[in-house]
């Protein structure tokens, strides 16, 4: 499951419209793109190889979600 695909999936799942779907790609490519930044500050080596989605290794990390588009809050946590 790509990145993309999972904020597909969460806006058909919310019934949010598809135009959220960047907000929510960007919210989730900022939180891998931190987690891996962080690990280079502390000299732990953090990789995402994105050939390995679906792969048998499974990972799990929270993915937080919260945005704001005009007058709607979105706020969402999950594994």
């Amino acid at each position: 499951l790509t990145p993309e695909q999972l904020a597909r999936q969460l806006c058909e799942d919310s019934d949010l419209p598809a135009s959220f779907e960047g907000y929510i790609l960007r919210a989730m490519n900022e939180q891998i793109n931190d987690f891996l930044k962080d690990g280079q500050e502390d000299g732990l080596e953090r990789v995402v190889d994105p050939t390995a989605y679906g792969c048998s290794g499974e990972r799990l990390h929270t993915i937080r979600i919260e945005m704001r588009v005009n007058d709607v809050l979105i706020e969402d946590r999950f594994l």
